[in-house]
């Protein structure tokens, strides 16, 4: 079983080396928080460990002060890449106001978007400058799922702004519980997202921007048709 399991290892990482002979390989993973600590995880870490030209970009969220070199996930990869491999850790920040602010009008544009500026604040305000939570809430769509809610949130924005500048746990607990449901909200959405034009949505909002052009031609609708869809469903 152990020879086998070396054959198959040796293979891999021949046809591997094959092309990062000539290329270099970027492998990306993902909240890594859920599986640095797996057995299995570790053994593909080991393997990646024997390749050359390769990069490797991990994302995760272990904790509120981050990553460094005396984290469990930091101590890991030295342990199995040793030395010679250049590690760096680097701690993505949340965006301030005036750069949320920013990346909520870039989003804009590129999925032909217009919020009023209140509906631009509670976002920002809500999704604490974390560019997921604002991608998911612009570029996904799902302001059109909750518009109702968010119009609400947004009536009562400069409330909210006192209660984020308030130093009392009480007004704090406020803020966390709106910020809450705006999760939740967001989630419930890809919840309920059963028919295939919903998917279909999800799946091109990846492939940036979103286009009437693109989704016609997938559908066989004309640009103009889609186009009027569009608008129908663009009303904040």
């Amino acid at each position: 079983m152990a020879s086998q399991r070396q054959e198959i290892e040796t293979a891999f990482i021949d046809s591997v080396e094959r092309v990062t002979q000539q290329y270099r390989l970027v492998l990306l993973f993902d909240t890594v928080e859920k599986i640095f600590n797996q057995r299995a995880f570790g053994y593909l870490l080991t393997i990646f460990a024997q390749l050359h030209n390769v990069t490797i970009v991990l994302a995760s969220r272990p904790d509120q002060n981050g990553v460094d070199i005396q984290h469990p996930l930091a101590q890991q990869l030295m342990e199995i890449f040793g030395g010679s491999t250049k590690i760096d850790f680097i701690r993505l920040l949340a965006f301030d106001d005036a750069t949320a602010m920013e990346y909520v009008d870039r989003k804009q544009l590129q999925v032909d978007v217009r919020l009023q500026h209140k509906y631009k604040q509670a976002l920002i305000l809500l999704a604490e400058g974390k560019p997921i939570l604002i991608d998911m809430a612009i570029e996904l769509g799902n302001w059109m799922r909750f518009a109702s809610w968010l119009q609400r949130v947004a009536e009562q924005v400069d409330e909210l702004q006192i209660l984020a500048r308030s130093a009392d746990p009480a007004d704090r607990r406020r803020l966390d519980a709106e910020r809450a449901i705006f999760n939740e909200k967001l989630v419930e959405w890809a919840k309920q997202t059963l028919s295939r034009l919903d998917q279909l949505v999800i799946v091109l909002a990846y492939v940036s921007p979103l286009s009437a052009s693109s989704v016609g031609y997938i559908l066989g609708f004309s640009t103009s048709t889609v186009s009027q869809l569009f608008l129908s469903l663009i009303h904040i």
